[in-house]
């Protein structure tokens, strides 16, 4: 932690970062008290790095967006982890309406949107989500939902369409279609 906020004072940015030495959900309720309480403005941005355990992580994604302010943005990183992934774009398929999209041209990496307002860059594997003014008040998460259901991802553009890309007649898909991000059992469902 010493390190960490050293590296905040030299960055001129003390007066806005508040650091807390904390699980993630104890953090983030306790950020989301003090907002309640006028004690702080609402966090700007908030990066989970998440548990990495499928179910945990979406309660972590739940209690971070009830924290972030409206037109706030919550990333992280690890979207290559299954327990990361299934939960982030759980997430993001259950709670579209509630993400402002991204102008992805600003984004100096490849980025991929699998779903509307998930922004996934290609290299690096993070993940970037912005709250948006019709974000419900209250999220409500079914965790035995999220094991069970799969959401219907962006998958297809150019040469990579649906009939050139998944197994049909018998005969196999074309792996060259696929990476750590898109995969056959994702897309070709």
């Amino acid at each position: 932690l010493s390190e960490f906020m050293e590296n905040v004072e030299q960055a001129g940015q003390s007066d806005v970062v508040l650091p807390l030495q904390a699980s993630s959900i104890v953090g983030l309720d306790l950020l989301q008290r003090l907002a309640q309480q006028q004690r702080i403005p609402p966090p700007d941005v908030i990066y989970l790095d998440s548990a990495h355990v499928a179910g945990e992580t979406l309660v972590e994604l739940v209690t971070a967006w009830r924290a972030l302010r409206v037109g706030g943005v919550l990333f992280g990183h690890d979207f290559d982890w299954v327990g990361v992934r299934n939960d982030v774009l759980h997430f993001a398929s259950a709670y579209g309406e509630a993400f402002d999209s991204f102008d992805s041209s600003a984004v100096a990496e490849d980025v991929w949107e699998p779903l509307p307002g998930l922004l996934v860059t290609v290299r690096t594997f993070r993940w970037f989500l912005r709250k948006s003014a019709e974000a419900p008040g209250h999220l409500r998460v079914v965790l035995a939902d999220a094991r069970g259901s799969r959401p219907q991802l962006q998958c297809w553009g150019g040469s990579f369409t649906r009939e050139a890309c998944c197994p049909r007649d018998g005969k196999p898909g074309d792996p060259r279609c696929w990476d750590v991000l898109r995969t056959e059992d994702d897309c070709c469902v």
